[in-house]
């Protein structure tokens, strides 16, 4: 197996392992974080979190570019500017909470929760097999 590490920024590193094994590996990784982080456990903690943060809402998902595959996660969070006076940076608190769900993600015994990783195996896969109905738009994809 070829294993190849970056530092992509202080602290940051990416691993790229490269394999034919897993087709969807990506798409899994992004559905799995999404689940929950270190203090928000589930996707309702997130939920939760999100709604205390005046409906601020946060997704993520993966963009193919060429032979690229490119995990993306964004948040969207109300201007500051039109929320009563309070000492909370809102953009700050949001920033912080999704870089919390990508770089510190729940695991169990140093890997993702499995209960997570098979119910995402079985969302993309069911989502695969949606599209096989749907014959022009699978011939597309």
């Amino acid at each position: 197996m070829n294993c190849k590490e970056t530092e992509i920024k202080k602290g940051i590193k990416m691993h790229c392992i490269k394999t034919d094994k897993f087709k969807t590996k990506n798409a899994l990784v992004s559905t799995v974080l999404r689940r929950g982080s270190k203090n928000m456990q589930t996707q309702e903690d997130i939920s939760k979190q999100m709604e205390e943060m005046y409906g601020a809402s946060f997704d993520c998902g993966l963009d193919k570019t060429g032979d690229n595959q490119v995990l993306k996660f964004y948040i969207e969070v109300l201007n500051d500017n039109f929320l009563p006076r309070t000492n909370e940076d809102l953009l700050e608190s949001a920033v912080k909470n999704m870089l919390e769900i990508v770089f510190d993600p729940y695991t169990e015994n140093e890997s993702f929760k499995e209960e997570y990783v098979e119910q995402e195996k079985n969302n993309i896969q069911k989502i695969i097999e949606g599209k096989i109905d749907n014959k022009a738009r699978y011939a597309l994809d």
